[in-house]
């Protein structure tokens, strides 16, 4: 199945899968809910670019934002 391309400025809801993997993922909270792209975000893994994406709104009670994977969302 093919998803929509996420970008700056996307509708997506977070959709976790129900696998059980990272049950203790602060984030899952936001499982379900609506959000905006805020911004893509590249880090290295080795000499290799991997990217999450930020959301407006989606921060700790810290006020540090939670990152997702594009496995995480899907863009409405």
């Amino acid at each position: 199945m093919d998803r929509e391309k996420i970008t700056v400025g996307s509708k997506v809801i977070v959709a976790y899968p129900s696998d059980g993997q990272f049950l203790n993922d602060p984030a899952r909270k936001l499982n379900g809910k609506e959000f905006v792209v805020k911004r893509k975000k590249t880090i290295m893994l080795g000499s290799h670019p991997r990217w999450y994406w930020e959301l407006y709104g989606a921060e700790s009670e810290y006020g540090i934002p939670y990152g997702f994977c594009e496995e995480d969302l899907i863009k409405i």
